[in-house]
């Protein structure tokens, strides 16, 4: 097990040992366990450099805001739809768990079996009502902020009475540290996860649901809503999506783990979760796969003002993270901006994810990047599939895009100039172009740009 990960076990055994843990539970909901993959993900950040894991700004205060800004019109909170029995759920918290989630409904109806999505996604929203299927729009439920549930200044005093644990792997110059972001992490997500216990509450109440299916049962909100099922016991099933290389997946909560292949089994079961609760099923969202368009999509094209007549090669970087840390990441930036003058007639666009920020890209340095930022999502494809037509490249780290564009035949190069994907499953099977520098890295894009003709 990582350090870390073993850093963090110890840390919290150690309140329970002082008869504390009980503090951190409101209506059996354990808000340490809710948090304990996003504390792990807010460590390494600070570790590799990403002071932003201290900050202290809630990021799901201020409701209110959040649904005018959704709705507009507050009448529709009025007025709020009905929620009919179902014996599934499938929670989409994001597009990507609705992408796994999808293919798994084809035969639901003929089985007799009832089955609803519910998200406040309103981009995933947006695709199953586009898709035809039902879904539940909790942006309707969202609560009202509360603060008596939780003794936050106890919370405080309890974590900074404990006595850290030395363990030598892990850099920190004082214990402090890790204890601020500890606490920092559970006042921040306190209000969020308070909300999809009472979403899961709402939901079962309403349905009777007799299985609850999550794209992600380690996040704060997958692990809220996979602890409020075991407390009812409601079956539930984590959906496997993207690379499993995190250990964070020990924190999962299921009764069944679905995953795409035997490798994935294997390194489950290296964290030791037992294998009758893995089942090997493949990735039916890969049945859904068009073929290959030679042009690029129109929205693409319209929006980020593309030329049919220049190759388009797509950037899609992860953002700094528990594998890349924020140095490699602007490091890998800087090396990019430099290609794009390299190769002044190749359109390099730089899809955003998530966890990415556009601030790593416009700063002071030229370059000649073209930038899909995460506002325009709405008016740009959500399928990763749309973005591939046309493309002449990948250029990637780690993410689960890279597997998924081999198998759309489309030449895949692998940046790591400091050594921090040595364990990627698709990187050591060398099906990559994999690269560690410059001269490399430059060098495989002009053999793909050689290899691919326009249209």
């Amino acid at each position: 097990m990582l350090p870390l990960l073993r850093w963090l076990d110890a840390f919290y055994l150690e309140i329970e040992k002082a008869g504390l843990s009980n503090y951190f539970v409101y209506d059996e909901i354990n808000y340490f366990q809710s948090c304990k993959s996003q504390i792990v993900l807010n460590i390494n950040r600070y570790l590799k450099g990403d002071k932003h894991a201290l900050k202290k700004k809630p990021n799901h205060s201020n409701l209110k805001k959040s649904i005018i800004e959704n709705f507009k019109n507050v009448f529709k909170y009025i007025i709020r739809p009905s929620i009919n029995k179902s014996d599934i759920i499938f929670w989409a918290n994001e597009i990507t768990h609705y992408k796994q989630q999808a293919p798994l409904i084809t035969h639901l109806d003929s089985l007799g079996l009832g089955f609803v999505f519910a998200t406040e996604n309103a981009s995933v929203i947006k695709n199953i009502k586009s898709d035809g299927s039902k879904v539940i729009d909790l942006r309707f439920f969202v609560p009202s902020s509360q603060k008596s549930y939780l003794e936050l200044e106890f919370i405080k005093d309890i974590i900074n009475d404990i006595s850290v644990l030395n363990m030598p792997e892990l850099p920190f110059e004082n214990s402090k540290i890790l204890k601020d972001i500890i606490i920092n992490t559970i006042i921040i997500n306190v209000e969020y996860i308070h909300r999809y216990a009472i979403f899961a509450d709402l939901i079962y109440s309403n349905t009777n649901a007799k299985l609850f299916v999550l794209g992600n049962s380690h996040t704060l909100s997958g692990s809220t809503i996979g602890q409020y099922a075991k407390k009812n016991d409601i079956k539930l099933i984590n959906i496997m999506h993207g690379n499993l290389t995190t250990e964070i997946n020990k924190y999962s909560i299921f009764d069944k783990y679905i995953v795409y292949g035997s490798q994935s089994k294997d390194y489950l079961s290296k964290l030791g979760i037992a294998d009758t609760s893995i089942e090997v099923l493949g990735a039916p969202y890969l049945d859904e796969i068009k073929n290959k368009k030679p042009k690029i999509d129109n929205r693409i094209k319209t929006r980020l003002l593309l030329r049919e007549d220049k190759k388009y090669i797509l950037i899609l970087l992860s953002g700094p993270g528990e594998s890349i840390s924020l140095k490699h990441h602007l490091k890998i930036i800087k090396n990019l901006k430099k290609l794009s003058f390299d190769f002044p007639n190749i359109q390099f666009v730089v899809k955003l994810h998530r966890k990415d920020n556009i601030g790593y890209y416009n700063n002071n340095e030229n370059h000649k990047l073209i930038i899909a930022d995460k506002i325009d999502e709405n008016l740009l494809p959500s399928s990763i599939f749309e973005w591939f037509n046309g493309c002449s490249a990948i250029i990637t780290g780690a993410s689960t895009s890279g597997n998924e564009a081999l198998i759309f035949g489309l030449p895949v190069i692998t940046i790591d100039f400091n050594n921090e994907l040595n364990d990627i499953a698709f990187i050591k099977s060398k099906v990559t172009n994999h690269v560690k520098n410059y001269h490399n890295l430059k060098k495989e894009v002009g053999d793909a740009l050689l290899n691919n003709s326009l249209p």
